[in-house]
C-alpha cells in the first residue's frame, strides 16, 4: 500500500485516494443506486419507441430487468 500526496500536500495512504476506506459502503450503494435507475429509465425509454406492446415489454425484461436483477444477486452474494 502506498502513499499519495493529498491536494493539501499531506500524505495520504493510497486506499483514500481510491475511494477505499472504511465507511465508503453506503455512498457506493447510494450510486450503484443511480446507475440501476439510469440504466431502467434508458431501457425503458428505448421499450417504449418499439412498436409492439409485446416486444416493448420482452425487450425491457430480457436487456433491462434480467441483467439489473444478474448483476444485484451477484453483488449481494459476494457480500454474504
Amino acid at each position: 500500500m502506498g502513499f499519495v500526496a493529498s491536494a493539501t500536500g499531506a500524505l495520504a495512504p493510497a486506499a483514500e485516494r481510491d475511494g477505499i476506506v472504511r465507511g465508503a459502503g453506503p455512498q457506493r450503494a447510494r450510486a450503484m443506486h443511480i446507475v440501476v435507475i439510469g440504466w431502467l429509465f434508458v431501457i425503458g425509454t428505448m421499450a417504449l419507441a418499439l412498436s409492439s406492446p409485446f416486444a416493448a415489454v420482452a425487450f425491457f425484461a430480457g436487456v433491462g430487468v434480467a441483467p439489473v436483477a444478474l448483476v444485484v444477486w451477484l453483488l449481494g452474494r459476494r457480500r454474504r
